[in-house]
């Protein structure tokens, strides 16, 4: 049980500390060395915050992190896993509290990190999902949808589409990952060729 335990990691929406310091939540267990945490810092973009307090590592947390604001304590929580290196890595709306930058960067240091391990994202946020190889879209606990991001037929693009244009009205002001919209294109595409072959078939039938 330990040894599963030990090759799964959860990155939580809310994220879990203790009382005590930066490095005892990072490295709870001192298996690791301060450059191998400095390196994690440094990966998440807080490296810089972390060493301009007094204490740097041994800065202190409050019970729940509560002395650091949420999206700084979901980044302590991602520089975790990166520190551990899990071969399964869940991530359960891991960057909702991040700005729409420093999402697209854990994202894509996640691909570079985690590029030989599984791992398993649930996010409302298209952008954090539109790099995976499967999506499964669960509505009511049930799953509606699934697409193969490399094997899209025309219906599952359509849902794909629908996706896309929730998340233009829930987020307007933020931009919607470059596969989003070559899908929309792809759909686009679609159903102009579609169209077109419609009219020249009531074309040849009136003549």
């Amino acid at each position: 049980m330990h040894d599963l335990r030990s090759k799964i990691g959860v990155i939580p929406q809310d994220p879990i500390f203790f009382k005590g310091t930066v490095r005892s939540n990072l490295d709870p267990f001192d298996a690791h060395n301060d450059t191998d945490i400095w390196t994690a810092l440094d990966q998440v973009g807080i490296k810089d915050f972390i060493s301009e307090q007094p204490a740097k590592l041994l800065a202190p947390l409050e019970d729940g992190g509560t002395n650091l604001s949420q999206g700084y304590r979901q980044l302590l929580c991602i520089a975790r896993a990166f520190l551990v290196k899990p071969k399964i890595l869940i991530m359960d709306e891991a960057t909702s509290s991040l700005d729409v930058a420093t999402d697209q960067k854990v994202q894509q240091i996640i691909q570079e990190v985690f590029k030989s391990n599984t791992v398993i994202s649930i996010s409302h946020r298209l952008a954090s999902i539109a790099e995976c190889d499967r999506i499964l879209v669960i509505s009511s606990g049930s799953i509606i949808g699934a697409l193969l991001m490399f094997h899209l037929n025309s219906s599952l693009l359509l849902l794909f589409l629908h996706l896309l244009l929730l998340h233009l009205f829930s987020y307007p002001q933020r931009p919607a990952h470059p596969m989003l919209w070559r899908a929309t294109q792809r759909v686009s595409s679609r159903r102009s060729l579609t169209r077109q072959a419609r009219r020249r078939r009531t074309s040849c039938g009136g003549g």
